[in-house]
């Protein structure tokens, strides 16, 4: 019973740790006013002339983003499904498709949600 909660809080501690840890690493390597706010680390390793490590910090930002916006929107659907369920959203969201047997309605707003502001111009 409590392993999860350890668990949780190791990796908060960890993972706060590290940015912290990152963040220093940073501002001892550019000076602090002139932070690329769109891509801090990979331009600072460039600034040093690390050509390399710049790419792979790029390559692996997208990455990582991609790969986090990806479980967002696949989980969003099933977390519609079971509050529409719960009755804390219409019973419209808990339609499940009969061959799929996936939540159908809950996909189709998740999908529209996300590509609407997609479509915008920056």
């Amino acid at each position: 019973q409590r392993d999860i909660p350890i668990g949780i809080l190791a990796s908060l501690g960890i993972s706060t740790a590290l940015y912290i840890a990152v963040a220093a690493v940073i501002t001892l390597m550019v000076p602090y006013n002139t932070i690329d706010i769109h891509a801090p680390l990979a331009t600072a390793f460039g600034a040093h002339g690390w050509r390399w490590a710049q790419i792979i910090i790029a390559f692996g930002s997208f990455c990582g983003l991609t790969s986090a916006e990806l479980a967002g929107l696949n989980s969003q659907p099933r977390l519609y499904y079971a509050m529409a369920k719960d009755g804390l959203l219409p019973p419209w969201f808990a339609k499940v498709h009969p061959r799929t047997q996936t939540p159908i309605n809950a996909t189709i707003v998740t999908g529209l949600a996300a590509a609407l502001p997609a479509l915008l111009p920056e």
